[in-house]
């Protein structure tokens, strides 16, 4: 009830501080940049309000606040563009965690309702079939199991309980009038760290494409930009832990900064025919070890493992706290 009643107060001011940006987007850039400042002041600090003990509710708190300041950022862009969108545009944008910048639609807006329905009832299936899947793997027991066999085991369901239930979700929300990007495109299919990353959660893709890659130098600067992207999602990234633990850890900067190098690494490999199965054994593999580093975080904010992290990962943690 605490953690419930702290969200509301947490959403509630956060919601108000991005509708009342809204109107400033007319006004000129001087007069609406210390509105702009003073909304990331207040939207990063609420989070803070929920007690210390409540981490969970802190979490959560700290994955609203993203979701409100990547949409301020995204229209205070729109703004310096002399884009000022009307306000059912605003409203639907605002309150759409499938689309994370404006001047970009889907391609899956050109799909019909009879297309999301199919997807729709298809997706809902499997993702049934692989949440409860996911169910019998978090409830058994791990007592005599290997950390690195319960690893892949929780990792691999909830991957797929994530991808297709979000995904459905996606095509819901297309068949109900809304604008949505499908959040993942088989990522554990991707040949390169660098496909694996364009595929999974899509619309943060397409927002650090907008507002960071392409600033960065792009394709021009190709290394840098990459290199760039990744530390900024790394940092956000452990801004969000830090909300919930109170105190950083350095998992997801590391997380993020390995694939990071990872993805200059193989810019110009495009494996084919006979080497794509291959390379995509690689990278899946890859990934999967390299996530122990996220679902650290992620474990002491709710028990994803049911025993405390081994060796080096252990040490590490405790030479943080």
């Amino acid at each position: 009830m605490i953690i419930s009643h702290g969200l509301l107060i947490v959403a509630g001011i956060q919601a108000a501080s991005l509708f009342l940006y809204y109107p400033t987007m007319r006004w000129p850039a001087r007069w609406r940049l210390p509105v702009f400042i003073a909304l990331w002041i207040i939207v990063s600090a609420c989070p803070f309000i929920i007690v210390p003990k409540m981490m969970l509710g802190r979490g959560l708190a700290g994955m609203f606040t993203i979701w409100i300041l990547v949409k301020a950022y995204d229209l205070e862009a729109q703004a310096i563009r002399g884009k000022r969108p009307s306000f059912p545009q605003f409203l639907q944008f605002s309150i759409n965690g499938f689309w994370l910048v404006m001047q970009r639609r889907p391609a899956e807006m050109r799909l019909t309702a009879l297309q999301n329905a199919k997807l729709l009832i298809g997706r809902s299936a499997v993702a049934l079939v692989s949440i409860a899947l996911c169910t019998i793997v978090f409830k058994a027991d791990w007592t005599y199991r290997s950390f690195a066999f319960e690893h892949i085991a929780k990792v691999c369901t909830f991957y797929l309980a994530l991808m297709w239930s979000t995904n459905a979700a996606a095509a819901a929300w297309r068949l109900a009038g809304g604008i949505a990007l499908d959040p993942f495109d088989n990522p554990a299919l991707a040949r390169t760290p660098g496909q694996f990353w364009r595929g999974w959660n899509r619309p943060a893709a397409q927002f650090f494409h907008e507002h960071v890659f392409t600033r960065a130098g792009g394709h021009r600067q190709l290394v840098r930009a990459t290199l760039i992207t990744f530390a900024v999602s790394a940092l956000i990234h452990e801004y969000l832990f830090c909300i919930a633990l109170r105190r950083p850890q350095g998992f997801q900067i590391a997380f993020f900064m390995l694939q990071g190098f990872a993805v200059v690494a193989t810019l110009k490999i495009h494996p084919r025919g006979r080497n794509a199965l291959l390379w995509t054994i690689i990278t899946f593999t890859f990934e999967l070890a390299v996530s122990v580093l996220f679902f650290a975080s992620v474990n002491h904010v709710v028990p994803f493992y049911s025993r405390p992290l081994p060796g080096w990962l252990g040490a590490w943690d405790r030479a943080t706290s």
